[in-house]
């Protein structure tokens, strides 16, 4: 740090050197005032008077992003001309300090190192900002061991983007040499991590005149010739990341990340052993047939598109409850795409529940918050705060869409006025925690399930319970109605599915294959089948006639904590500790897409009522909405 640098920078005290870079110095800092510890980045340079409204203008459009994945940047400054950032403190340091220098890196590290970085990349992209400088150095990871991107644009911000080679060399796309810098350099980079995680080397090595020269016009080392058992698909969505020129790269760091999280499911299945192709020729080869065979100077010519539907189409593969097979398919839609994010909660959400409408949504969770929002634009329209002390573990809509039920562990159950946020009723019924609400489709009862062993049922509209349920041994952890309202399903810790009549209770049938505690269970449309998952890892679906299984779900390595049926009965989602949500074949059990777009446990799923969209909440403070993917061809 220059001398003329004081042991304060505008409000913030200096207490001591994190790091140094080839721009700047990095400080833990405290505000004077508030006392808040910050990252102190003082940027090593003085700028003439004709660049601060630049950077002014830079540090604004910076301080704009906000997203779980993208290091905040809460306040900047200029003090004798010396240009200073001032962001939210990640004490886990960065992935250059967490892995030393040739460390090889296992597949699911490297996965949920990629897909939070892209989460966090595409919003910047979105947002018209490029990184500009992506390396591990520049990875942190925040108390909880989330990633998080820092020193978006920090390069260009200090010495423009148009003025020359900016960035690490070592991570330089071709264009970045030449002094452009795009979103599609930030997917280069990015590239060149996932080579230097899987191999413990980076591709281009020398000078800096050597690896200028190389990043320009030398292809990387083939990656199978150092990992052979990496699978071709896999290589094949690097390599083509790495591109030299930006057009043959994918169109997009979403497009990148869907086409790796496939490639990834393809080399795992392949790894172990437990694929059994379909087709004599299976879609990895395809793919390398339709990359290798390509003459390089037709392949400048070829549509991005094509080429990335080529890789993300090809070879989804599927857990089955008898076995695993391989299934190529065409998608209509991409699959995946997040329509929204909704960020109006400050802890994790628990549940939530779209409006019969698909206009709005309810979500409640850890913030002691149910808030009923927007589901085009994400605007917050009501925020009910009555439970101040106490955690929303369910939200329903009535059917007509005019109220709202929100169960909480304070023993309640409150009904609200959807319009103008009123509450009218608070149904006390219980003696424990509440942990599941269902309202009726005929709208004329709630069903409540507690941790008291119970299910009363009982109207908003009188006093008291209507029936008590009272056959479960532990706590009751989740109720859905039938169709017809006239028979409630039950799940309970106690490892058993109970159906019975909401008038009397009279058991029509039970289901006892679960092998730990269950935590969901869900009708299908035509009220023949059941769905239900729990602690044990699977999800079973039987016949309610006779409690025959039709198809067993093993996909997830985590406890499953809700279900949901497509409309159309023919798929299922399921949301998992395991940090995914899954959709499936409900018939067979096979496996149609892993969605990994939160970084926390999936509380809460459900599709749109269109079938159209699916939404997920989570451990990670949001409810995201992304694409169901509902028309697929399998051949």
């Amino acid at each position: 740090m220059k001398e003329e640098i004081t042991q304060q920078l505008g409000n913030y005290r200096l207490v001591r050197l994190l790091g140094k870079g080839a721009f700047a110095e990095v400080y833990l800092a405290e505000h004077i005032n508030r006392g808040a510890r910050v990252a102190l980045k003082a940027l090593r340079m003085y700028l003439p008077d004709e660049r601060t409204h630049l950077v002014r203008q830079q540090a604004q459009a910076l301080a704009r992003l906000s997203h779980p994945n993208i290091l905040s940047l809460i306040d900047a400054g200029l003090q004798f001309r010396q240009p200073y950032l001032v962001m939210e403190y990640a004490p886990g340091g960065t992935l250059r300090q967490r892995h030393f220098q040739g460390e090889r890196l296992g597949i699911p590290t490297i996965h949920n190192y990629v897909r939070q970085i892209t989460q966090g990349l595409y919003y910047a992209h979105e947002h018209g900002l490029a990184h500009g400088n992506l390396k591990p150095e520049n990875i942190l990871l925040d108390a909880h061991g989330k990633l998080v991107v820092s020193d978006f644009s920090i390069p260009a911000l200090t010495y423009g983007a148009q003025t020359g080679a900016i960035g690490s060399l070592a991570y330089m796309s071709p264009e970045q040499i030449r002094g452009e810098v795009h979103a599609s350099s930030d997917q280069y980079a990015l590239g060149i991590l996932i080579y230097e995680w899987l191999c413990g080397e980076l591709p281009f090595q020398g000078t800096a005149t050597e690896i200028a020269k190389q990043q320009i016009s030398s292809p990387p080392p083939p990656i199978r010739e150092k990992l052979p058992n990496l699978h071709p698909m896999l290589a094949r969505v690097i390599h083509m990341a790495l591109a030299k020129e930006d057009a043959l790269r994918f169109e997009s760091i979403q497009a990148f990340s869907e086409a790796f999280e496939q490639a990834i499911i393809t080399h795992n299945a392949n790894f172990t052993g437990m694929l059994a192709a379909v087709r004599p020729q299976s879609s990895a080869t395809q793919l390398e047939q339709m990359v290798e065979k390509q003459d390089p100077k037709e392949s400048r010519k070829r549509s991005r598109r094509a080429l990335i539907a080529g890789l993300v189409g090809l070879g989804v593969f599927g857990v089955a409850g008898t076995g695993i097979t391989s299934l190529i398919f065409t998608q209509q839609r991409s699959q995946g795409r997040v329509r929204l994010t909704y960020r109006g909660h400050n802890a994790g959400v628990l549940s939530f529940a779209w409006s019969s409408d698909g206009a709005r949504i309810i979500s409640g969770g850890e913030d002691h918050t149910a808030q009923v929002w927007n589901v085009a634009d994400g605007r917050t329209i009501y925020t009910y705060r009555d439970q101040p002390e106490y955690l929303i573990k369910c939200t329903i809509w009535s059917p007509d869409n005019k109220r709202v039920a929100c169960a909480s562990n304070d023993q309640t159950v409150r009904v609200w006025n959807a319009v103008d946020g009123d509450n009218l009723y608070t149904f006390s019924g219980h003696s424990g925690p509440v942990n599941s609400v269902s309202w009726s489709p005929n709208g004329a009862r709630i069903a409540s399930a507690s941790d008291d062993h119970s299910v009363q049922v009982w109207s908003p509209a009188q006093v008291g319970s209507v029936y008590s349920y009272l056959k479960h041994t532990q706590p009751v952890t989740d109720i859905a109605w039938s169709s017809d309202s006239k028979l409630i399903a039950s799940c309970s810790a106690d490892q058993t599915v109970r159906v019975w009549n909401s008038n009397n209770g009279n058991e029509v049938s039970s289901y006892n294959k679960h092998k730990a505690k269950l935590y969901t269970v869900a009708w299908s449309p035509d009220g023949q089948r059941i769905a239900s998952a729990g602690a044990d890892h699977t999800v079973r679906v039987w016949n309610v006639a006779d409690g025959k299984d039709v198809a067993i779900y093993t996909g997830h390595t985590g406890a499953i904590y809700d279900i949901a049926w497509s409309p159309d009965g023919q798929r299922i989602v399921s949301g998992s500790a395991d940090h995914t949500a899954q959709i499936w074949n409900a018939a067979n059990g096979t496996l149609d897409y892993i969605y990994q777009g939160h970084y926390g446990t999936v509380n809460s799923v459900a599709w749109s009522h269109d079938g159209m969209w699916i939404a997920t909440a989570g451990d990670d403070h949001t409810v995201q909405i992304w694409d169901a993917g509902g028309i697929f061809h399998f051949g």
